[in-house]
């Protein structure tokens, strides 16, 4: 800390003005008959060395306000009885006197007072187990806690009377002298230190240490007190820097496994594309029949598995790349109702028995979202996907999309299939994550599809919700926030 000077420049303030009214007291004094009021003002001279500290400066005061008033008797143009004179100039020393006297009396009570409450908090700190320092306004330790003793490894007193800096590592000294002067300056009664930037502390031996700092300011008498609440925070700093390493190993092996997942992946779609393509040649006999036609059966199942595998690779793949936030995302207004029929056209044209409705009562006039096309029909196909496979043959899949209160878009997709258990839908929300029931075979899908569906909903800063009821089917409800959707401009 720097000294401040604000105290002295009051002292010397209060004292000459106190000088100039003496000054000006005896200069009427001496110039009238019977002076003024046979010095009695002097006792204003007396009254304002209550502003300055101790008691010697009234004490100085009334001897001075004492000659001045015998020198206004001396000196003043004779006139009036000489006993009222003499009496007068008598009650005036006594008026002075009287006034340096209960001055002095009213000072030593405070500072009684201060003393006592001092010591109490001597006492607090000497049984308290924080680290607590006190200092004054030039950085001079006053007093400090039985558990900053333990801290910083001294004996209270081989700090006390000494610079706050000897805790404070050398490098750091000239910034940290400046936060305690700007504090000063400032109404606030406390200020934490670690707002921008952690303290370091400093041992007798001379290990360094972080430390979380408090300091507050408050008046003591006519002395203004820095207290520093001080804690060592160096087992919260290796806690902090082992999460940081385990979040950077997290990271690193996130995309580790991205890379991996990216490389293998290329590997296997080369090999899969070729084998979809030539199963798909030999099942529709490209280049002629096949003279025994199970093979033409067996072409067919190999295509299946291929375009099986290629798309598990995919989703696989796509997990990957939101995991490691890579997934490509480009954003641009959408019809839903366009985007709706398409999946609407491409889940039906899969000959399944399930058919996909659409339930366009309850469309009304949607708004369009912005968002990518491709990503909001993958959304929609593995939910309908989803649907068909687990509703019975004669019962129909719906999806319904209507515009909520809130400015949103809400598009929901029902079944009525076996239904999820409660206790199941978090698990299906996680990847590879399964239920068996009585409409699918044990192992039949990936387990991916609802995880994938979810997390690019999450990446248009939507929701998706699944409601199921054992037994009645199971609605799935995807939705996007008003910042997400665009009002369509009515036609002109």
């Amino acid at each position: 800390m720097k000294p401040s000077n604000t105290k002295t420049q009051s002292t010397y303030a209060y004292i000459t003005a106190a000088l100039l009214l003496a000054t000006a007291i005896l200069a009427i004094d001496v110039n009238l008959p019977l002076g003024v009021a046979g010095g009695v003002p002097y006792v204003a001279v007396i009254l304002i060395s209550w502003w300055v500290p101790g008691h010697r400066t009234v004490l100085a005061l009334a001897v001075l306000c004492s000659i001045l008033t015998l020198a206004g008797y001396i000196y003043s143009p004779p006139a009036g009885t000489p006993w009222v004179v003499v009496a007068n100039r008598v009650l005036a020393g006594f008026a002075i006197w009287v006034t340096a006297t209960l001055l002095i009396v009213a000072k030593w009570a405070n500072a009684e007072i201060l003393r006592h409450e001092t010591e109490q908090i001597s006492t607090f700190l000497q049984i308290s187990p924080d680290s607590i320092v006190t200092v004054n306004d030039r950085g001079i330790i006053q007093m400090l806690s039985t558990g900053a003793e333990s801290m910083f490894g001294y004996k209270a007193e081989e700090l006390i009377g000494s610079n706050l800096k000897n805790l404070i590592p050398k490098r750091y000294r000239q910034a940290h002298s400046a936060h305690p002067v700007g504090f000063l300056g400032t109404p606030d009664t406390h200020r934490r230190m670690n707002k921008n930037s952690d303290v370091i502390g400093v041992r007798k031996d001379g290990t360094e240490f972080p430390i979380m700092s408090t300091i507050s300011k408050f008046e003591i008498g006519e002395d203004m007190v820095f207290t520093a609440m001080l804690h060592d925070i160096t087992e919260q700093k290796a806690a902090e820097k082992v999460v940081l390493m385990a979040m950077e190993r997290a990271e690193r092996a996130t995309q580790e496994k991205t890379n991996f997942l990216s490389n293998i992946s290329h590997e296997l779609r080369t090999p899969l594309n070729a084998i979809i393509g030539f199963s798909n040649v030999l099942s529709n006999e490209i280049f002629g029949p096949l003279e025994n036609p199970q093979y033409r059966e067996y072409a067919t199942d190999i295509h299946n598995s291929g375009e099986h595998l290629l798309e598990l690779i995919n989703r696989v793949l796509d997990l990957a790349k939101m995991e490691a936030g890579e997934m490509n995302f480009t954003e641009e207004p959408i019809i839903v109702g366009d985007v709706i029929g398409e999946c609407i056209r491409m889940t039906n044209g899969n000959g399944v028995t399930a058919k996909v409705q659409y339930d366009k009562e309850k469309n009304g006039d949607l708004p369009m979202l912005n968002g990518d096309r491709l990503r909001i029909k993958q959304i929609l196909l593995n939910l309908l996907s989803n649907a068909v496979k687990f509703s019975p043959p004669d019962m129909p899949v719906t999806i319904a999309s209507t515009g909520t209160d809130d400015g949103g878009l809400l598009i929901s997709v029902s079944d009525g299939g076996p239904g999820i258990a409660a206790q199941d839908i978090d698990k299906v929300l996680h990847p590879f994550g399964q239920v068996a029931n009585a409409t699918t075979k044990p192992g039949e899908g990936t387990g991916l599809g609802l995880p994938l569906a979810k997390s690019l909903a999450e990446l248009h800063d939507g929701t998706l919700v699944i409601d199921s009821i054992v037994g009645e089917g199971t609605t799935v409800n995807v939705w996007f926030p008003k910042s997400r959707c665009v009002v369509p401009d009515s036609p002109s």
